[in-house]
């Protein structure tokens, strides 16, 4: 399969199993509480007529902000699959399938941009750099930017740890095991992790999913949407707090970080940026 199908089968994949994704991988409502609290304060200093928003990707959770009166909303995503059946369209919410490299957007047309996840779909460093160009570009020059990241930890626990602990039944969901597995993988910043890396391990580790159903809890029509991960060309990176800090700090200024306080949001930083 060429690289460019692998890539976006996993996405079409993606786009039909998304309404069974959980957290940490889908926000909840404390993370939109801390995207409406920073949105609500920014508004509260710069009395303006309507609010251009601007959503990176096809999140339902971030469309349902309790956003400004009058905000026109619009959403860019790569993935045609995505927008035609996650984002939820309707009246100022239109879906866009473009690129965030190059954002079919004016110059400063956008006041509040926000993400989840968004640069831990990007391959680090250079293609994320151009991305936050792309971002400071279309943003206006007292705008905002919102985005919760996916961070590895400075010493990241063992594969082996997260498995043992999938075999004891101590991961609720598998989307806590998917974050910690993805974040123990071996990796650095430009490497990333690779899906299809991922779902070696899992093959190595794992003979009979019905029997991890069984002892974890976890439905198995969850469990066998991993299949999607064989032989996909998808690559996730995920930096370290300081990287993050370090790539964000050249393109905007940063005005807080937000931990959420639920199971494994040590690991997802609300950043609230601003252009510089």
């Amino acid at each position: 399969m060429l690289a460019s199908a692998a890539k976006a089968a996993y996405w079409d994949s993606l786009a039909e199993s998304y309404r069974s994704l959980g957290s940490p991988f889908r926000p909840i409502s404390e993370d939109v509480r801390i995207y409406e609290k920073a949105v609500a304060d920014w508004a509260a200093e710069r009395p303006r007529g309507a609010v251009q928003g601007l959503v990176l990707g096809s999140t339902p959770a971030l469309a349902g902000l309790g956003w400004p009166t009058g905000t026109q909303l619009i959403s860019v995503d790569n993935s045609f699959s995505m927008v035609r059946s996650v984002w939820p369209a309707a009246d100022r919410r239109p879906g866009i399938c473009g690129s965030w490299t190059d954002l079919p957007l004016r110059d400063h047309s956008i006041d509040v941009a926000v993400g989840d996840g968004s640069l831990n779909c990007v391959r680090h460093p250079e293609p994320v750099e151009t991305v936050c160009r792309s971002l400071s570009r279309a943003l206006s020059p007292d705008g905002l930017f919102l985005l919760r990241t996916y961070v590895r930890p400075e010493e990241p626990e063992s594969v082996e740890q997260v498995f043992e602990d999938m075999f004891r039944g101590a991961i609720p969901s598998l989307t806590h095991f998917k974050l910690r597995l993805f974040l123990a993988m071996p990796q650095d910043r430009r490497s990333g992790a690779a899906l299809e890396d991922f779902y070696e391990l899992w093959l190595e580790h794992v003979i009979d999913p019905a029997c991890i159903a069984q002892t974890t809890g976890w439905p198995l029509e969850d469990i066998q949407t991993l299949s999607a991960y064989r032989q996909s060309s998808t690559v996730h990176t995920f930096p370290t707090l300081a990287e993050f800090r370090g790539l964000l700090h050249r393109h905007f200024d940063e005005c807080a970080i937000v931990t959420p306080n639920y199971l494994l949001g040590e690991h997802c930083p609300i950043f609230v940026l601003r252009p510089r």
